[in-house]
């Protein structure tokens, strides 16, 4: 799929990361929207089709593991790609076991991210 073909979700918590995120994606041609949170994440998915979703995994409320668990449980058809802060092994292990294509430590640079997301689009 190239990447004009692709609509990319961005859910983090933090909008400053949301945005940085944004503006990378856009550079390398991507179509993306952001939600500030896991449960506008849950809404955007409910009315629209993305290609991708990149999640981040600690975020108040609704984490990115619920958001995951919600896209599994309707069978939205979004590759997950989840992002975090957490260097625990465990939980990489878990969001996999849930159907995420990819887990990304942050910090990450823009060419690693971009690899995953061409990954998982392959």
């Amino acid at each position: 799929m190239t990447p004009l073909k692709a609509k990319i979700l961005i859910a983090d918590d933090d909008l400053k990361v949301c945005e940085s995120t944004q503006v990378v994606l856009h550079s390398a041609g991507f179509d993306t929207q952001i939600a500030t949170g896991g449960a506008e994440a849950i809404e955007a998915l409910n009315q629209e089709n993305f290609t991708l979703a990149l999640l981040d995994l600690s975020m108040p409320e609704v984490n990115g593991l619920s958001v995951l668990t919600h896209i599994r449980q309707y069978k939205i058809n979004t590759g997950v790609i989840v992002v975090s802060g957490e260097s625990n092994l465990d939980k990489a292990l878990q969001v996999v076991k849930a159907g995420a294509r990819d887990y990304i430590r942050k910090p990450h640079s823009a060419e690693e991210l971009i690899l995953s997301i061409n990954r998982v689009l392959e």
